[in-house]
């Protein structure tokens, strides 16, 4: 079920541009599920109830609460089993931290809980790209001959909201769901388009996604177009990443595609204090969100899908810098391979062949480490606190979540 988080901060209103289509509030028809119904959520107003007292030490007792989900390779990049605790240092904001509990773990049918996600994103890929990408996921599925090593579920991102299947190891249901979902993708934003404040209430609290403002006086429609992408998009992960929370264990959500736009460089206006506090509030928001539903999100993209966008291998990098306060918060912080980089994820930005960069993403759900630990609470919201893991071992590496928001 979906939904919303309160965090209890008591900010005000988060500013937005345009908001979504008329379409958005249609009902699509969903495809057949591999094993029920899918029921996607539907895009709606979200009442905010007020949580009890005892649900409020729930949460404040989670948000201290850190688990994290830890792969390990070696110089060539295979993945390494056979480490203890006593292998492993966990620093927060440089510090050893005490660490609660540790368990190697493996994906199998009788280990401990594991399922993927594969995303096909119709909001920000042409028809052409996204006939391809929905191909390429086909190509997996049928690799498998029938039957896959963990339940994976299709999500639809479309103009109409997203939905996942019900996770199956049935490789042939999954491809009778995939070739059920409908084949339209994002249609652009028309002048008769007008702002719906309702559909988005926040990550966290009341209040609206924000957006940056392009420097043409006039609102032109590409400009408006991008906004709409940008907004079904991280209205799609935030409930994807809601609705894992309740999931036990891990999760691995293949993003395909290069994601949305950054609504960010010289055709936008320098943002303002209110503007740049309401991305922070965001970013602080959907990093928690991914992080509590224990989600590694990956993203996968050819040079030829950067390249229709106008983008290049490594666009992102200059948002991957730790945001700490409002005033360094930017519309490109919420980028999906910022979001991904962040989770613990890979981004492969210049894969040649999409059905390889699944596989090359699932080569995570063979091995990994989970650890958890307490975090001290701190002296107000949102405080960023950088993360790393450091290993005894000289040419291993460690892949996990680069930092988390703490609460007080």
């Amino acid at each position: 079920m979906l939904a919303w988080r309160w965090s209890g901060r008591g900010s005000g209103p988060l500013l937005i541009g345009f908001a979504l289509s008329s379409l958005a509030q249609q009902t699509h028809p969903a495809a057949p599920a591999p094993e029920q119904t899918a029921q996607p959520a539907p895009n709606a107003t979200v009442r905010l109830i007020p949580r009890s007292e005892e649900e409020r030490q729930h949460t404040s007792e989670a948000s201290h609460h850190i688990i994290l989900n830890v792969l390990v390779t070696d110089a060539s990049g295979k993945p390494v089993t056979g480490l203890s605790q006593n292998d492993f240092t966990i620093l927060d904001n440089g510090q050893p931290q005490k660490i609660g509990s540790f368990r190697p773990l493996t994906a199998n049918p009788q280990g401990q809980p594991l399922h993927i996600i594969l995303l096909l994103d119709a909001v920000n890929s042409s028809a052409r790209n996204f006939a391809a990408e929905r191909k390429a996921v086909e190509k997996f599925l049928s690799q498998s001959r029938g039957s896959l090593p963990w339940p994976i579920a299709i999500a639809h991102l479309s103009d109409f909201g997203s939905g996942v299947s019900a996770p199956s190891r049935d490789a042939n249901a999954l491809l009778i769901y995939l070739r059920n979902l409908p084949g339209e993708v994002h249609q652009s934003a028309s002048s008769d388009d007008q702002p719906n404040h309702e559909l988005f209430p926040g990550l966290r609290g009341p209040g609206t996604l924000p957006t940056a403002q392009p420097r043409a006086q006039k609102i032109d429609l590409q400009w408006q177009d991008q906004n709409q992408r940008f907004l079904l998009s991280i209205a799609a992960l935030n409930k994807i990443a809601v609705q894992q929370e309740d999931v036990p264990g891990r999760v691995i959500m293949i993003w395909i595609g290069p994601g949305w736009p950054l609504l960010s460089g010289p055709g936008f206006l320098p943002d303002t204090p209110e503007i740049k506090s309401s991305f922070f509030d965001h970013i602080a928001d959907l990093s928690t969100g991914i992080r509590e539903a224990q989600m590694t999100l990956d993203t996968v993209a050819t040079p030829d899908l950067l390249h229709n966008d106008g983008l290049s291998a490594g666009y992102y990098s200059p948002f991957l810098a730790a945001v700490t306060a409002s005033a360094q918060a930017n519309a490109g912080n919420l980028s999906l391979p910022v979001l991904a980089t962040q989770s613990g994820g890979q981004v492969l930005d210049d894969s040649k062949d999409i059905t390889a960069g699944i596989a090359a993403c699932l080569a995570d759900a063979d091995s990994w480490y989970e650890f958890s630990f307490e975090s001290t609470p701190s002296a107000e919201p949102d405080e960023y606190h950088a993360l790393q893991v450091k290993l005894n071992k000289p040419g291993l590496t460690a892949r996990t979540n680069t930092a988390y928001y703490a609460e007080p």
